[in-house]
């Protein structure tokens, strides 16, 4: 997703960036267990860990899992005694809840935070373990609202960055067979202003609204 994208890397970012594995790069045995595990993370409520990578980078904040009404106050809490202004989150996610995953946005904006996509994963080196940052990762629905919460944005060209409409999260599995009260159209109208005055004051466009309302959820997301 283009307007997505930012080559103007600075501080952590491009540290993060530069810790990125590349396509045919080596890694050490275990790696591909972590990325794999990934996988089912991305289906959980979303956790927050601290990446060490030192000596070559400052570190960086994974971020994997579903965003849920626990998710602002467990990152306050991995954020308790921890200086993460301007630090660098990883997302890896497959969206979540519209309302907690804005207010999580206008906190990593506060902090001045850094975003991009990736699928964090620990390695041996002769000093020790140390991590590293797979681009093949999945940042979806609401996740991507989450990346575009970031002073500064990177996708690695391998990531996938998708969106869809958002919808009444116990009725999206079949929504088209699915009944709705006129108080549920209150709330998703609600929510979608809610979520465009949220795209706006993060620097995001109207095209990226566009091509997310114009989704639905029984077909792929975009």
């Amino acid at each position: 997703m283009r307007l997505l994208k930012s080559h103007h890397l600075r501080g952590s970012l491009l540290l993060a960036a530069i810790c990125l594995a590349l396509p045919g790069a080596a890694t050490p045995l275990g790696s591909s267990a972590h990325a794999g595990s990934s996988l089912e993370e991305r289906k959980l409520p979303m956790k927050f860990g601290w990446v060490t990578c030192e000596p070559n980078c400052r570190g960086w904040i994974s971020a994997v899992g579903v965003v849920t009404i626990d998710s602002p106050r467990d990152f306050e809490e991995f954020a308790r005694g921890r200086d993460l202004a301007g630090a660098t989150v990883v997302l890896d996610s497959s969206g979540g809840s519209v309302n907690d995953s804005i207010a999580l946005g206008r906190r990593f904006r506060e902090l001045g935070m850094l975003t991009t996509v990736g699928v964090s994963v620990s390695t041996r080196s002769p000093h020790g373990d140390r991590g590293i940052v797979l681009p093949e990762a999945y940042c979806e629905s609401m996740c991507v609202f989450l990346l575009l919460s970031g002073k500064t944005r990177y996708v690695p060209e391998q990531a996938h960055v998708r969106v869809h409409q958002i919808w009444m999260g116990d009725r999206a599995d079949d929504a088209r067979a699915a009944s709705y009260t006129a108080q549920d159209l209150t709330i998703v109208e609600r929510d979608i202003g809610r979520l465009a005055k949220y795209t706006f004051d993060m620097g995001g466009a109207g095209d990226l609204l566009s091509l997310s309302l114009s989704v639905p959820p029984w077909e792929e997301l975009h």
